[in-house]
């Protein structure tokens, strides 16, 4: 499947390998989601803990840069969730907190003018609108400035 939504410089894919598990394949159609792979590759090269899935493996050679994941498809995706899980929250936060990132990941803050979605949106909403994740009513009450929010919003 290729990437939907703002997102179209990959495809992805859930296969079954022949020993029984499933994996989940990124394939970068473009330089730019090639470099969006390598960090990523880079984190999960680094980062083995029970909140990430695990790297099944890497390639990047010849023009071909795909990442293969774990598949976690059929795991439990909550709502609902349950007391047990609501109750496991803090101490995942507090595991991520105490992952430190590894050496050579660009820095968010060099990249926050790039990331921000908004002007996407505004020019083209229906990507966004189709996810389900908001009603027109919301993204137009959302896309007005408010005082304290400091230009930044959320669906839901």
């Amino acid at each position: 499947m290729r990437g939907g939504g703002y997102g179209t410089n990959t495809s992805k894919w859930s296969v079954d390998l022949d020993d029984g598990r499933r994996v989940f394949v990124k394939l970068a159609l473009d330089e730019v989601a090639a470099g969006w792979l390598r960090s990523e590759a880079r984190f999960y090269g680094a980062v083995s803990t029970s909140f990430v899935p695990a790297l099944v493996a890497w390639h990047d050679a010849n023009d071909d840069t795909f990442l293969v994941l774990e598949d976690l498809t059929d795991a439990h995706w909550p709502p609902p969730w349950s007391q047990t899980q609501i109750s496991l929250v803090p101490d995942t936060l507090d595991a991520v907190h105490a992952t430190p990132p590894p050496f050579g990941l660009p820095l968010l803050d060099d990249m926050r003018d790039h990331l921000d979605g908004w002007p996407a949106v505004a020019a083209d909403a229906e990507p966004l609108l189709a996810t389900g994740l908001c009603s027109v009513e919301w993204l137009a009450g959302a896309s007005r400035p408010r005082r304290g929010l400091g230009g930044r919003h959320a669906c839901r």
